[in-house]
């Protein structure tokens, strides 16, 4: 027997009442994604409706079946009829989807500055579609909606998803389109408030029924060929490390004619108003000894991070000056010309003296003799230091060719100008002059950033700004599975003493004794409609109408940032 009551302190109180005392058409009708309703109509003699119960909208209805708790919500609407001789009083209760779809969605982000904000939108990152609807429902309790989660199916890894300015009832119907073989419904027996299930074609028991055979009445149904999936493509990009887009996909099953699903899941043409700006830069990156075993420094090291010697050879060309080079490693020479010399030495960004190590070991240098990106250095974990102190150079000239300031060449004469010091010194030899030597002193504080691995001439790209989503590892075979099979769109009519007694929600359908295939079908259940008073229960199947089996399967709804990872 069905049973209605309320709520302590409310209109119809906790009496237990059969649902003939109430009204001779009760009827609740069970919906997946939208909300369960139970309805009846009451007509009064008197304008004043003094001689009816009626609950106030608000209020709490419960229905039972047998004691066991199969409904309970509050009413949501009352229509009233005036007519000449009698008012009707349509009273309509709403389930548990009603707070889903009246609770406008937020949850708590954090901003830049670290604070906690409710905003209106959810963000849930690549990951199980499981966790997303449970964090749905945990956000749903801390507002104090009186809801919960029940038994979930074993779902998959879904892709990135932002929903924002709807209702909770919008973000999980976003969630369960990308579920295709899904079944929801609520489970109102257990104590406290409902409890949210969603069961899977695989996973569902089948109820069975036959033509000719008690309890159906009628049955039509209409397969829907059209919608069974069985090869799909995934169609998404990445960017490589120049930057340039590379478009991929992912596919799962047979291409058949009729059952390809193409869905695009990210590319630029998807986020074109929204890609962040990305300049693309590269390095060509060489290393350089820092220093001898013995510890003294290496001329091609120097002649690599000098910068007035690379700028000057860019100009001139070493060819000009072969025998002019620089002499870091003869500091005794060179300070006994010019006894002010500080002898130049590598040090780290706290001036201390860098030896040679394993971590210290090699300076980078770039193929244009340029300052390093920050980028680049953050990328390689280069280490600032400084050469500092005097660097030399000299040349010898043949004695007897005249005043030797004619024979510098232009390489020569640009490092002069830059010299803190020059001077000449005879080289005898059997107590003759055999060369004239002309000396160059240069104090340098050259940046450095020291490494320790060796490179030649290796290319590194600046870090992306973004890059393009891929979908999850299996998502499309995910997809696949969930789509291929045949979707059939229909109702069974029944007919048993007390209506709802065969219970229809979070099943799929068979039916025997008529078409062959309608015995396995394994139509998803997404209703019932039943009749309180003389036990008709219709099951309606097919997808859930607020997606349609058109909508699941059509496209993944995404918004532009989800197309994109900030890197």
């Amino acid at each position: 027997m069905w049973t209605i009551q309320g709520k302590e302190n409310e209109t119809l109180g906790t009496t237990i009442r059969p649902v003939s005392e109430v009204a001779g058409d009760l009827r609740l009708r069970y919906e997946s994604l939208q909300k369960d309703v139970l309805t009846w109509t009451v007509t009064s003699g008197s304008a004043t409706l003094a001689d009816l119960t009626i609950p106030a909208r608000g209020e709490t209805v419960k229905a039972a079946l047998s004691g066991e708790k199969r409904f309970e919500g509050i009413v949501s609407e009352r229509n009233v009829v005036v007519s000449s001789d009698s008012v009707d009083v349509t009273l309509t209760v709403a389930g548990a989807w009603y707070w889903l779809e009246k609770t406008p969605i937020s949850d708590v982000i954090t901003d830049d500055s670290g604070e906690d904000l409710e905003r209106a939108s959810f963000q849930f990152p690549e990951g199980d579609l499981q966790t997303n609807i449970e964090r749905v429902f945990a956000r749903a309790e801390a507002l104090g909606l009186p809801v919960r989660i029940g038994t979930i199916s074993e779902l998959y890894t879904v892709p990135k998803m932002t929903v924002s300015n709807g209702s909770f009832a919008d973000v999980l119907t976003e969630l369960i389109r990308l579920c295709p073989d899904a079944m929801t419904w609520w489970d109102y027996s257990t104590t406290g408030t409902p409890k949210f299930n969603l069961t899977r074609r695989d996973d569902a028991d089948a109820l069975e029924l036959a033509y000719g055979s008690a309890p159906l009445v009628s049955a039509s149904f209409a397969d829907k060929e059209g919608f069974q999936v069985s090869h799909v493509e995934i169609q998404f990009a990445e960017r490589n490390a120049a930057g340039e887009m590379i478009f991929k996909k992912q596919t799962s099953g047979s291409p058949a004619v009729g059952r390809n699903q193409v869905l695009v899941n990210s590319g630029e043409s998807l986020v074109v108003d929204t890609l962040p700006p990305d300049p693309i830069d590269s390095q060509i990156i060489t290393s350089h000894q820092t220093l001898e075993s013995g510890g003294a420094l290496l001329q091609d090291t120097i002649e690599s991070i000098w910068p007035l010697w690379r700028e000057l050879g860019a100009i001139h060309g070493a060819n000009l000056a072969p025998d002019l080079y620089p002499y870091p490693s003869t500091f005794a020479l060179g300070s006994a010309v010019y006894p002010e010399a500080i002898e130049a030495k590598y040090y780290d960004e706290d001036f201390n003296q860098i030896v040679l190590s394993s971590t210290r070991r090699f300076v980078a240098v770039n193929n244009v003799n340029s300052n390093l990106p920050q980028w680049l250095i953050d990328l390689l974990g280069l280490v600032n230091g400084t050469l500092r102190g005097t660097i030399f150079t000299r040349r010898d000239f043949l004695p007897g060719q005249g005043d030797i300031a004619n024979q510098f060449n232009d390489f020569h004469l640009e490092l002069l100008k830059s010299a803190v010091f020059s001077g000449t010194q005879n080289i005898n030899s059997g107590g003759q002059t055999t060369a004239i030597r002309h000396w160059m002193f240069f104090d340098v504080d050259i940046p450095v950033y020291f490494m320790n691995q060796e490179l030649s001439a290796v290319t590194f790209y600046k870090p992306l700004a973004y890059q393009f989503q891929a979908p999850p590892a299996g998502f499309a075979s995910a997809l696949k599975e969930a789509q291929d099979w045949v979707p059939y769109e229909g109702q069974a009519t029944i007919t048993e003493e007390i209506g709802g007694t065969t219970e229809a929600r979070g099943k799929v359908l068979n039916l025997g004794n008529t078409l062959t295939e309608w015995a396995s079908m394994r139509a998803l259940v997404q209703g019932c409609d039943i009749s309180l008073a003389d036990g008709v229960q219709t099951i309606r199947t097919g997808a859930p109408q607020r997606l349609g089996l058109g909508d699941i399967v059509s496209r993944l709804r995404k918004k532009p940032a989800d197309n994109i990872i900030l890197l």
